[in-house]
């Protein structure tokens, strides 16, 4: 009984990494990402089939081994999934404080900041995925800017000063 309880918390020590590696790049919600996932659980099906199958011809027990790969890949799956509106929330929150930023800094020199060297630029995260805002002075009318960053997925978010609005862009 105890070599039996020994094997199971080893097998169970090899799986947190790969619960780790797993969580982190499930916490990244891009379409490439997505993909892969996706690639990655179809594998891990076909590999508990196999086993499944080839373990009643063989008698051995590999199949417990690639059904607890299985369950703990769609744990850290779905908790990865759990942080994306804590990522939503974290990047909206740094949009705010981007834009404060921007009308103190209006006020100030009377004038709009012109790129990174008068105003430091926030970076969105999206798990693995860093990348910075982006800020445009429109030729057409220099009183206003316009603000995007990667919120997920497809999703920019863009903001437009003269309207004071939110948009997604897909």
């Amino acid at each position: 009984m105890k070599i039996e309880n020994l094997k199971i918390k080893n097998n169970l020590i090899l799986f947190v990494p790969i619960f780790i590696i797993v969580f982190l790049i499930a916490c990244t919600n891009t379409m490439e990402v997505i993909s892969g996932l996706t690639v990655y659980i179809i594998t891990l099906f076909l590999i508990y089939f196999i086993s499944f199958y080839t373990d009643k011809k063989l008698e051995s027990k590999f199949n417990k081994i690639s059904l607890l790969l299985l369950i703990v890949s769609f744990v850290g799956i779905g908790c990865g999934i759990l942080t994306f509106p804590i990522q939503e929330k974290l990047n909206s929150k740094k949009a705010e404080k981007f834009i404060t930023e921007i009308e103190e800094f209006k006020k100030l020199n009377k004038r709009l900041p012109k790129d990174e060297t008068e105003i430091k630029f926030p970076k969105s995260r999206n798990g693995l995925y860093v990348e910075e805002f982006e800020y445009y002075i429109p030729e057409v009318e220099q009183s206003g800017y316009i603000i995007k960053y990667f919120d997920g997925f497809w999703n920019t978010k863009v903001y437009v000063s003269n309207s004071k609005k939110w948009f997604t862009d897909d």
